[in-house]
């Protein structure tokens, strides 16, 4: 495999990842709320499973394109499931939230991204270009999923940068 083709499929498999994963929360939640709940819950276990293949020898045996694209999938696959969760929360009047648009599945989807990008520390990039979340969680129970979501982002981050400090200097 060419570096451009290694390249592409590194960049290639988050997004299919994240694409399938939305389509079928999507449809799931839209038509019942429990068979989103279950496939969402199925997603989540696969998180957990990714998160923990994030061993020392999987960082040893695998290069920094293959790290990366594993990174991505477990945030894409994370905001995903979390945006499920607060649908389902939403849906089944457990928890509200605020927004200038009508809330539905996409919605949630953008929020999770939103906060992807509001994670990136030192450039406040959101308040920089004066644009606000496109939801606001109302309460402990709406805020849950987004604290999951900023867990599932920051522990590859950590792992990532243990993994860095602890290579061999030449």
């Amino acid at each position: 495999m060419t570096r451009l083709e290694s390249f592409a499929a590194a960049v290639m498999f988050p997004c299919v990842i994240y694409l399938a994963s939305r389509v079928a929360l999507t449809w799931s939640v839209k038509l019942h709320w429990i068979l989103g709940a279950l496939v969402s819950a199925l997603l989540a276990a696969v998180v957990v499973l990714l998160l923990r293949g994030l061993t020392e020898t999987f960082f040893k045996r695998s290069s920094v394109s293959v790290v990366l694209s594993l990174f991505a999938s477990i945030v894409l696959l994370a905001a995903n499931v979390c945006s499920a969760w607060s649908y389902i929360l939403l849906s089944q009047g457990l928890a509200s939230y605020e927004s200038s648009r009508e809330l539905h599945p996409g919605v949630f989807a953008d929020f999770y991204l939103w906060h992807l990008i509001d994670m990136i520390p030192g450039f406040k990039v959101w308040e920089t270009l004066g644009i606000e979340a496109p939801v606001r969680p109302r309460g402990p129970l709406a805020s849950l999923p987004v604290l999951v979501f900023r867990v599932c982002v920051g522990l590859p981050i950590l792992a990532l940068f243990v993994k860095w400090y602890e290579l061999p200097r030449n």
